[in-house]
């Protein structure tokens, strides 16, 4: 029961910062304009990196951290940071190469069209700041 007790909470724990509800307009508009086949691809690679970058949280965080002198207080702070950049992008309302590639740009190969599945989705998006600090406290 404890064990069931354990995944429960980290699970929601999880949910809850990751928040995969309020990430599917960025990844609608992300791939508004790609096949489904692509788009599930995007998703795919999205969530395997995102997953990778977890794992390796979990099992070497502390470690890593130690490494580069970072706490999770100023990890917090620098995703506080980076969270409120993006949002005040996103209120100008300035679309980013990123986020809207050109005409020429969207011609190009599919593995190209991929890249939008390590960042913006993947990182920082799904395994953020707020999911690593949460990784690292489970």
């Amino acid at each position: 029961m404890d064990l069931i007790h354990q995944f429960t909470l980290s699970f929601m724990g999880f949910f809850a910062i990751a928040n995969p509800v309020s990430n599917l307009p960025v990844f609608l508009s992300l791939t508004g304009e790609d096949d489904a086949d692509t788009a599930r691809a995007i998703a795919r690679k999205g969530l395997i990196v995102a997953f990778g970058i977890v794992l390796v949280f979990a099992l070497a965080g502390k470690m890593i951290f130690e490494l580069f002198g970072i706490t999770l207080p100023a990890l917090r702070i620098a995703g506080g940071l980076l969270v409120c950049l993006i949002g005040f992008k996103m209120v100008q309302g300035e679309p980013s190469q990123v986020q809207h590639p050109s005409a020429e740009d969207r011609q190009a190969d599919r593995r190209a069209r991929l890249s939008v599945a390590v960042s913006p989705l993947a990182m920082p998006l799904l395994a953020g700041p707020g999911t690593i600090a949460t990784t690292m406290s489970f």
